[in-house]
């Protein structure tokens, strides 16, 4: 399923105890948590937080950081969306 599919309520009743997100440098934060509220135990992020960004189409949620992807967070030793904090010692 896709980040954003493991949403859908064709798979409602299904739980994910174990999540793998490959180009997880593309998705979003928000749409890595949608498989994440799904009773994940383990999550795997695959990719590589310095090629491409994903794609927001609205200027006005990039500015208000939608832009920013889990996997950058948790890769950055501060925190690459607002410049702040410590990364993954900041979870």
């Amino acid at each position: 399923s896709t980040c954003v599919g493991a949403g859908s309520d064709m798979v409602k009743q299904v739980t994910f105890a174990a999540v793998l997100v490959d180009e997880a440098a593309q998705t979003t934060e928000l749409e890595t948590l949608v498989p994440l509220c799904r009773g994940c135990q383990q999550l795997v992020l695959v990719g590589d937080h310095a090629q491409l960004p994903p794609t927001v189409l609205c200027r006005q949620a990039e500015l208000e950081g939608l832009g920013c992807t889990l996997f950058a967070r948790l890769a950055a030793p501060t925190d690459s969306c607002t410049g702040t904090g410590a990364g993954a010692e900041a979870l």
